[in-house]
């Protein structure tokens, strides 16, 4: 019995160290396609890069100097040349960490110099920020990415939300109660305007159907207006909110142009995800890269936004009630 116990324990000693090469072999491997992936200089390699040396950390179960030496590099590659934001908290944290791991009179003495410089380089890089960002990269923002971040500043500059009707999927929708606004920009980042429509669920949640004119706007898309809902949206992969991209539609407002070739193109959309009742959400716009910051500086737009049962069908009832025509067609 008791040679028994002794050759289990000997098993279990040599599995365990066995175990640990095999995972000090991986997180080198993963290590060498970190670099071979930095050394290719390009954003997509940076990225890479980063997600090598996460996974050679996870096999160790920890991380040490050479791969923070190495990851602190390609974040500052990645961040500097697309100039984001919300990155420089994570390099912070890195940096925070290495120094603390680092022995100066144990590490490579010219290494740790370079790591001085970058990070002086870095603070720099920080410097030539607006400084209201500066709020953005000292919390950890990293999860909800630069343009939420930049929204979630600037909340209490967006105008008051619109309570959003609630619609029947049988009701017909008048297309005179098309709102004309023009939303000014709450702020400016990599050249363009970014502005919102915030708008407020009522005591019914239910599908967006709505639509709106496209001119001289870029991208959008749409968030809750409360971080912490829009941090379990994220997490739990809920932020893909519409679905039915339909761009066959011109809007004549007021029918002021007669001809058509004037009119302007709208998007019909809804979303793929119910709203909740009595929650704050809005959408978000960027200006068009094509036309300058003073071009686009206040956009104007015209929309109509609903929640319905069913999309499709409430979509389907507008097109068939014939004075809507006056204003939208094909």
């Amino acid at each position: 019995m008791r040679y028994t116990l002794l050759l289990i324990s000997i098993i279990l000693v040599l599995n365990t160290f066995v175990n640990a090469q095999d995972k000090n072999s991986e997180a080198i491997m993963r290590y060498t396609m970190a670099e071979e992936y930095y050394n290719r200089e390009t954003i997509d390699g940076y990225l890479l890069c980063i997600n090598e040396l996460g996974k050679a950390e996870e096999k160790l179960g920890s991380t040490n100097a050479k791969i923070l030496e190495l990851k602190i590099k390609a974040l500052s590659k990645y961040v500097m040349n697309t100039k984001e934001i919300t990155g420089l908290y994570t390099i912070d944290s890195c940096f925070n960490k290495f120094f603390s791991l680092a022995d100066p009179k144990i590490y490579p003495q010219e290494k740790y110099i370079q790591m001085m410089k970058l990070k002086d380089e870095i603070e720099s890089y920080k410097s030539s920020i607006n400084t209201d960002y500066k709020q953005i990269y000292q919390k950890d923002n990293t999860l909800y990415g630069d343009i939420y971040a930049l929204f979630n500043l600037y909340t209490n500059k967006m105008k008051n939300g619109l309570v959003v009707p609630y619609v029947s999927s049988t009701e017909n929708i008048n297309a005179a109660n098309i709102i004309a606004d023009s939303i000014q920009s709450l702020f400016v980042y990599h050249d363009k305007n970014y502005y919102a429509l915030p708008f407020k669920t009522g005591s019914k949640g239910g599908y967006l159907f709505w639509f709106f004119s496209i001119d001289i706007n870029g991208f959008w898309y749409m968030a809750f207006k409360d971080l912490e809902e829009q941090r379990t949206a994220i997490k739990n992969n809920a932020t893909n909110f519409f679905k039915d991209f339909d761009i066959n539609y011109l809007i004549n407002l007021k029918e002021v142009n007669k001809k058509k070739s004037k009119w302007q193109q709208v998007i019909i959309q809804s979303s793929d995800i119910l709203l909740k009742p009595n929650t704050d959400y809005y959408i978000f716009f960027s200006s068009s890269s094509r036309l300058s910051i003073k071009e686009t500086k206040s956009i104007p737009i015209f929309y109509s936004i609903y929640l319905t049962n069913n999309t499709a069908e409430t979509k389907d009832q507008f097109f068939k009630n014939k004075a809507n025509n006056n204003y939208l067609r094909k």
